[in-house]
């Protein structure tokens, strides 16, 4: 309505440009500011404007006095007049609606934030949920191979040049599993990689290679065997030996 300053001008700009539902809304507000004028304007009787002409002509200027700019009655298309107070409740009605427009535009954005942050704790949280289920699961298929009573316990001592080695070997002989519980090995070194074996009418046969894992209360499935009198664990280079052929760390008879 032409009331603001240069700067402010820009400054309102910059936002309608920026955010497209400010430019949304100042439209709408637009629309309404035009369609409340029309609304509560009134029609001026027939001859109005001739006799206002006539007055003004009537009327002798003097230069003496300063012309001071005072709020008239406007005239807008279509004849109809609008009254000073009518102008302010626009005005008024129009930064009215900007602000809670504004206003209610950023808590619109800051709910959506937070509900883009519950949304990703709830899909964390669900995630989370579903690993300690594969790892609860995984429990118990370990305990139930552990308490068979067709699982043999094969417990692997440390060899002389390894004393503090030791494994364990959860054996169920109605299924042919094999569960390897490691209890304590060396670290490997780059290139390297266990591999357990089980001793089979005296021969070492692969069953199997595998890293250490992150806790020692890890059960890890190794190959299936019907028989066997032994197991050992060797170390061999990574993806492991047809035989055998590095350091035996551990050794468990049957």
């Amino acid at each position: 309505m032409g009331m603001l300053s240069a700067t402010e001008a820009k400054e309102v700009a910059d936002n309608v440009a920026k955010y497209p539902e400010l430019a949304s809304e100042l439209a709408s507000i637009n629309e309404s500011l035009t369609y409340f004028v029309q609304s509560v304007a009134k029609t001026p009787p027939q001859g109005l404007e001739d006799k206002i002409w006539t007055a003004i002509q009537a009327e002798p200027i003097s230069e003496s006095k300063p012309i001071v700019k005072q709020l008239e009655p406007k005239m807008l298309k279509g004849g109809w007049i609008i009254q000073p107070w009518l102008a302010a409740a626009s005005i008024m009605f129009m930064v009215l609606s900007s602000a809670l427009s504004a206003y209610y535009y950023f808590k619109y954005t800051d709910s959506n934030e937070a509900l883009v942050a519950m949304q990703s704790e709830k899909d964390q949280m669900a995630s989370d949920f579903e690993a300690q289920q594969a790892s609860y699961d995984l429990l118990q298929h370990d305990l139930q191979v552990v308490t068979k009573p067709s699982t043999k316990m094969v417990v692997m001592q440390g060899l002389p040049e390894f004393p503090d080695a030791k494994a364990t070997i959860f054996w169920d002989q109605a299924s042919s599993t094999v569960m390897l519980k490691v209890n304590q090995l060396p670290k490997v070194p780059t290139g390297k990689q266990y591999q357990l074996w089980a001793i089979v009418d005296g021969k070492a046969i692969d069953a199997g290679v595998f890293d250490l894992p992150e806790s020692s209360d890890t059960m890890i499935k190794m190959k299936e065997f019907a028989t066997a009198s032994a197991f050992a664990i060797t170390l061999e280079d990574k993806g492991g030996k047809p035989k055998a052929e590095g350091a035996m760390y551990v050794l468990g008879s049957i």
